[in-house]
């Protein structure tokens, strides 16, 4: 996931969106490699899936939100969004390795 993230990143203030290409973060050049592919194609399946996993993986690696401040955003506490952030990462490496 914090591979994943540069390469998925938006350009605007407060948001993400693939819209348009993804915005490289600084010192990333080229294309992105095939693990980081792979990964785009499991979070994109969450989001359809499992959109509340989808919503604290997009505040946390995206927008880069620490759990204290994206969970009065999504309206849930503290303890719950990081317990949410860790079974959202489970739940990417799980589809991961049974890719492979």
């Amino acid at each position: 996931m914090l591979e994943w993230a540069p390469w998925y990143r938006e350009d605007g203030e407060g948001g993400h969106s693939w819209a348009v290409k993804p915005r490289i973060d600084r010192g990333y050049h080229g294309d992105p490699p095939e693990r980081v592919h792979r990964v785009e194609r499991i979070v994109a399946k969450i989001k359809v899936e499992h959109h509340a996993y989808y919503r604290v993986i997009a505040r946390y690696y995206l927008d880069q939100l620490l759990p204290h401040q994206m969970a009065p955003i999504l309206g849930y506490t503290e303890g719950w969004t990081r317990s949410m952030i860790l079974a959202a990462c489970g739940l990417v490496e799980m589809r991961y390795k049974g890719d492979e």
